[in-house]
């Protein structure tokens, strides 16, 4: 039985949705089966004390720039340019004023949209979680009142860490490029179609040393000097994410203090209207849908640094939206395999179509997307995954053999395994 927060059988039994009084945890009142009240975003109520990051102008370190510094008169022609698209240091004709989106995406009902006459009361509203996969981490407490944080993204641009216990949000962070989507979402204009923010799921990777189920960052649960321990003897917790239909690129973010959290780095498609292009580049990337799978590949003549686990991520190309079509079709991104050193980004190994020189594994067959989780195997029970396996679409079924130890153009050997569609036939049909 499903029970709300006043401890009550929180479902009818005869429709199977939630009871017209039913309660959850983190709502106020009672809400019932009304999902547009309550939850996470009915804690949104005090725009003012929110904290809400970008990467405005670093691709890399500590997430202390806000929104809020893009209201500075100094950062205007910055704001125009990351919010509105444009190159100008004053307000653009037309065109809502920086400081409104600003505060807009702090969550001040801007437009007053409930109709109280005021604009500086809050929205208490978020974007939607579509396709992503919101993930918790237990950083301490005892079993029965852990200390959980929850961190989902949304379709407005948003990454939230949330505490699971009260729904209150600790923090938001919004890449750099999806601040352009502030804009089209205030202004609230019909489309015709549907738009896409951050729509990937969220893969989180703990590092809990001793396995005494408490997150410690400066080391103190080690029988050590904390100034005699490495940095990568120390607990830690790493969170990935792609942004799925929203764009071309994955994120890494060290929460291992979850009120302190590092942006570690970004990789994919170089971004031609940013300042800078993305730290690590993945050519031949499709939109980043393929949710990371985080294991240790012992990859020779890698410099590691901190990474002494040799924690790898393994995703695939992406999707191609030629796929969009009804018919059998070749996809000319989004074909490939990305192996990336999970602490800095670096692009490791990559396989790809036989026109893709660069790849250290080059494949005739891979022409079409691979958008789907790569999942791996550790088959001999080292710590090191041995072989994985992926899915085209076009129907292929693929297995790979990692040769751990080796330079990344003898890591990793493998093909098709199983030719499921019509691709590799003499003739195809869309039937």
């Amino acid at each position: 039985v499903i029970r709300d927060a006043q401890g009550n059988a929180a479902v009818h039994p005869a429709n199977g949705f939630f009871r017209d009084n039913s309660q959850s945890y983190w709502s106020s009142g009672i809400h019932g089966a009304n999902a547009a009240l309550g939850g996470a975003a009915g804690e949104l109520t005090d725009p003012a004390n929110r904290t809400v990051y970008s990467n405005l102008t670093i691709d890399s370190g500590a997430l202390g720039e806000e929104l809020a510094d893009l209201k500075v008169a100094a950062n205007l022609a910055l704001a125009n340019q990351l919010l509105l698209g444009v190159v100008s240091p004053v307000p653009v004709p037309g065109r809502p004023p920086v400081t409104d989106l600003v505060d807009w995406a702090y969550g001040y009902d801007i437009l007053d949209a409930n109709g109280n006459g005021a604009v500086n009361d809050a929205r208490a509203d978020m974007g939607d979680p579509l396709h992503s996969r919101p993930a918790t981490v237990i950083y301490a407490g005892p079993e029965n009142d852990p200390d959980i944080t929850l961190y989902a993204t949304t379709n407005d641009g948003y990454l939230h860490a949330i505490d699971a216990r009260t729904g209150a949000e600790l923090w938001s962070f919004v890449p750099r490029q999806m601040l352009r989507r502030i804009e089209p979402l205030y202004e609230d204009n019909d489309v015709p179609s549907r738009v896409y923010g951050l729509d990937g799921a969220v893969k989180i990777v703990r590092l809990d040393r001793n396995n005494n189920g408490v997150i410690e960052p400066d080391g103190t649960d080690l029988d050590v000097p904390t100034n005699g321990i490495q940095e990568d003897e120390k607990d830690k917790v790493y969170l990935f994410f792609g942004m799925r239909r929203g764009g071309s690129h994955y994120f890494a973010i060290d929460v291992t203090d979850p009120d302190d959290p590092r942006l570690m780095w970004r990789a994919g498609e170089p971004d031609a209207w940013l300042s800078s292009g993305a730290d690590q580049h993945l050519p031949g990337i499709g939109q980043s849908w393929s949710t990371p799978t985080a294991v240790r590949v012992n990859v020779a003549d890698h410099s590691w640094g901190d990474n002494a686990d040799k924690l790898v991520l393994i995703v695939g190309g992406g999707y191609s939206t030629t796929q969009d079509a009804v018919t059998y079709t070749a996809d000319s991104v989004g074909n490939r395999i990305f192996m990336l050193d999970a602490l800095t980004g670096e692009l490791l190994w990559r396989a790809g179509p036989s026109t893709d020189t660069g790849a250290q594994l080059q494949l005739a067959k891979m022409s079409n997307a691979i958008p789907g989780e790569v999942r791996a195997i550790d088959l001999t029970g080292d710590g090191y995954a041995d072989r994985f396996y992926a899915a085209d679409l076009g129907g292929r079924i693929w297995r790979f053999d990692i040769n751990n130890g080796q330079v990344p153009s003898s890591l990793v050997s493998g093909g098709v395994f199983a030719p499921l569609g019509l691709r590799d036939a003499a003739s195809t049909t869309a039937s």
